[in-house]
Formats: structure tokens, sequence, C-alpha cells
């Protein structure tokens, strides 16, 4: 239920508006090879080239708005339910749900899920980058390993501003790693 309410509130006039400027923008640097895709990112984009490369693989199937924009309503619902397996390892059940709810028709999130702009996919990466270190914690095995590095990859070729949530991590990792090691002392 959550992701329908989720999925029905963003999808109402995703392909309504127009693309703003720095929609404009992206959509015109996301045009052509992979390696123009660079070129132009690099040279008007002061975000990491993962989006734009998206953007271009969805450009292939139309350029209305909505096609182009269906991308951040994904990750906007995706990142709506990736939030509740977030909050649900810190918190009871009936408080990762009604946290769930309010993100879930919260006015900004649902704005950044409508537009052509990394934002949405920022906090489904966000989640993602939680999510993976808490799966780390409870069983340090290959697969939860390597969760955590795909997602590391992804989030920093997405957004810089991920990094910040890595280092935060990793220096509670570390933090973690002197408590286990004072205790076998």
């Amino acid at each position: 239920m959550l992701l329908v309410v989720s999925g029905a509130v963003r999808l109402y006039h995703l392909g309504y508006k127009s693309l703003w400027y720095d929609e404009a923008v992206l959509y015109w640097i996301s045009q052509g090879s992979i390696s123009k895709v660079l070129q132009q990112n690099a040279l008007r984009n002061s975000a990491p080239p993962f989006y734009p490369i998206l953007i271009n693989l969805v450009s292939h199937l139309g350029s209305s708005e909505f096609t182009l924009r269906f991308v951040s309503w994904l990750a906007g619902v995706t990142g709506v339910l990736a939030f509740y397996f977030v909050a649900r390892r810190l918190t009871s059940r009936r408080a990762a749900i009604s946290c769930s709810i309010l993100l879930s028709v919260a006015t900004f999130h649902v704005e950044y899920s409508q537009q052509l702009r990394e934002y949405s996919l920022s906090f489904l990466l966000t989640c993602l980058l939680l999510l993976s270190y808490f799966l780390l914690l409870e069983k340090p095995v290959f697969r939860n390993w390597m969760f955590l590095v795909i997602c590391s990859v992804v989030s920093i070729l997405t957004q810089y501003g991920l990094v910040i949530v890595l280092i935060t991590l990793n220096l509670y990792a570390l933090l973690d790693i002197g408590k286990i090691n004072k205790s076998r002392l």
C-alpha cells in the first residue's frame, strides 16, 4: 500500500510541466555517445556523470518529459521502500511505517521525484548505503561486502555529497572496530 501511495502521488503530473532550465541542460548533456556525455557533463554540470548516462540510456526510449523523469520517479518510490528498511533497523515496525508514510507524501521528496535531476536517486543511494552497512554489520559475508562496495561506487558517481555519508560510515566502522578490539583485551 505504501508503494502504491508513493507511486501515485509522484506520478500525478509527472510529465505535465515542461523541462525547466536545469533539467533542459541535463537533457542536452545526456545526448550523444557516452564519451560525448562524459565530456559535456565535465564542462556543463557540477555533478558526477552517472545520472546523465542513465538519462542517455532512457532517452533512447523517448524524449517526453514523462519518460525522462521516470528514472527520478522510480528512484523516489524505491527510496521510500529503502527508507522503510533502514528505519526498521533503527526503530519499531510502527515507527518505521509512520515515518515512511510521512516520506511518501512529503512535498520536497515528491518534487524531487518529479524532476530530471539526480536528487531522488541520491536519496535512494543514501538509504542503500545505510542498509548495506547495517547488513554488513549483521552478517559480514562476501555478498554484503559487494553490496556495500557497489552502493559506494554508484553513490560517488551520482552525487559528490554522498562522499560525506561514506566518510561518516567509515568513521563509525573504525569506532566500532575499536570497541570490538577493546572488548577482546
